[in-house]
């Protein structure tokens, strides 16, 4: 038909990216799922207990400022969303990893523009996606919830990476604000 031979409008491309990136995420979701249920591995709930998750009661400035966990280095972030999954789930490791489930499928969301900015082309930006959801080598990041940090870098590194991509000033300081976090 004839219809079939117009150019996609921009409300169709719109569409399409909508369906493909929520393919993306439903591929995330399905892969990360098995983690859910899940216990804490190794250390991580004598860590969390002993190390400074269970004592919320200095409020989240302390956790900004103090290294927590047990670790000497500063990750007010990774720090604050331990804290914040604490608060509102105790000890429990279900919350933990559907948190580090949402990152990750956030990440894979997140890496679909990226990928078909650089590789010119949406359907391979689609299955570079996809192939980033699925891949094995992120069930230690997403199961091991002591891995946290990796799943809170894929987004703001992406982020900073997407608003670098767009080449204005006002970008670049939103790139800037995304890396440094």
């Amino acid at each position: 038909p004839a219809s079939a031979l117009r150019p996609a409008s921009d409300a169709d491309s719109r569409r399409l990216d909508l369906l493909l990136a929520l393919l993306v995420l439903l591929a995330a979701a399905a892969v990360v799922a098995p983690a859910l249920p899940g216990e804490f591995y190794w250390d991580e709930a004598n860590v969390f207990a002993n190390g400074g998750v269970a004592r919320l009661g200095t409020g989240l400035w302390a956790h900004l400022v103090e290294p927590r966990f047990g670790l000497e280095r500063y990750r007010p972030l990774y720090t604050w969303s331990l804290a914040l999954n604490h608060a509102a789930g105790g000890m429990e490791p279900y919350g933990y990893h559907l948190v580090n489930s949402l990152l990750h499928a956030l990440t894979a969301l997140l890496f679909f523009p990226v990928a078909a900015r650089l590789l010119g082309s949406r359907p391979a930006g689609f299955l570079a996606a996809l192939l980033f959801a699925v891949h094995a080598v992120h069930v230690e990041a997403v199961a091991y919830v002591a891995q946290r940090s990796g799943p809170l870098a894929g987004p703001c590194v992406l982020a900073a990476f997407w608003l670098w991509l767009r080449n204005s000033r006002p970008a670049y300081v939103g790139a800037l604000a995304a890396y440094e976090v």
